[in-house]
Parts: C-alpha cells; structure tokens; sequence
C-alpha cells in the first residue's frame, strides 16, 4: 500500500474524479479509468464500478 502525503490526500480528496490504470502481466500499463474514490480519516479509497471484475482491479488488485 503506497503512503499519502496530506497535501496529496487533500489534493485527491478535492478531486472531480481520479482515473487509475493496473499493469498487464508484461508489465505495460492498462487503459485510464476514472474510479470513484473518497478519503476518509487519511485514508484513501478507490471503487470499481464493476467490483473485481473491473479491468482496472484486476491490474492492481
């Protein structure tokens, strides 16, 4: 899990929206998704609209 600075949360919790993208098993970058996210307590928080299923997840997770 990556460590916040509190200029970085403060910055992702005033945020429109946040896209993200996983890495394929070859190590390149999969398409940017928007993601929808909160940060509560410090703590970032990002969804996937399609749960584990998501493209995205399935990069990071």
């Amino acid at each position: 899990m990556a460590s916040w600075t509190p200029e970085q949360l403060r910055e992702l919790d005033t945020a429109y929206e946040v896209r993200v993208a996983g890495r394929r098993a070859d190590g390149s970058s999969r398409t940017l998704v928007i993601v929808w996210h909160v940060v509560v307590d410090s703590n970032l928080y990002l969804r996937s609209v399609k749960g584990p299923a998501g493209q995205w997840y399935r990069g990071v997770a």
